[in-house]
């Protein structure tokens, strides 16, 4: 396959029926983090994730014509919250995420505000927004909290 410079990702807004598939995404790019947790529920992951859908903040990331994860973009008055950042196993680590990443720091950035996110603890996620410049502010039992301030 080409190298992810030479395909193009793009944006675009989901609609409410795209639910279950993005669910699906969900289950399967957490699946290894949940595994090696102990804590592991397909059904559960699914249900977390459709039960606060929110279709008005969510972008799905299409490689080319696929539908390869998306990102959910959640605005509140002193920060922007990134919700929910998931690639499907077979498009990681193609610069997809850095790319939804890039985006998720630019409309923080427009909207003159900080970007949090939070991870699962021991999961791979937490090397790759420490990487993308983000700084652990907190931590709780399951979850390590994150902030990009742009500079």
């Amino acid at each position: 396959m080409d190298p992810v410079e030479k395909q193009a990702i793009r944006f675009a807004p989901v609609s409410q029926e795209m639910g279950d598939e993005l669910a699906n995404i969900r289950a399967s790019a957490m699946k290894p983090s949940l595994v090696a947790l102990g804590r592991y529920d397909p059904t559960r992951v699914r249900e977390r994730f459709l039960v606060n859908f929110q279709p008005q903040h969510t972008l799905a990331i299409y490689l080319n014509d696929d539908l390869a994860g998306f990102l959910v973009l959640v605005p509140y008055a002193d920060h922007l919250h990134l919700d929910h950042l998931y690639i499907a196993p077979d498009f990681q680590r193609r610069g997809i995420g850095a790319a939804a990443i890039a985006k998720a720091k630019h409309q923080a950035s427009q909207s003159s505000v900080p970007l949090r996110v939070t991870a699962l603890r021991d999961s791979p996620a937490n090397q790759f927004y420490k990487k993308h410049g983000f700084m652990q502010i907190a931590e709780a039992k399951f979850d390590i909290f994150y902030e990009f301030r742009a500079r």
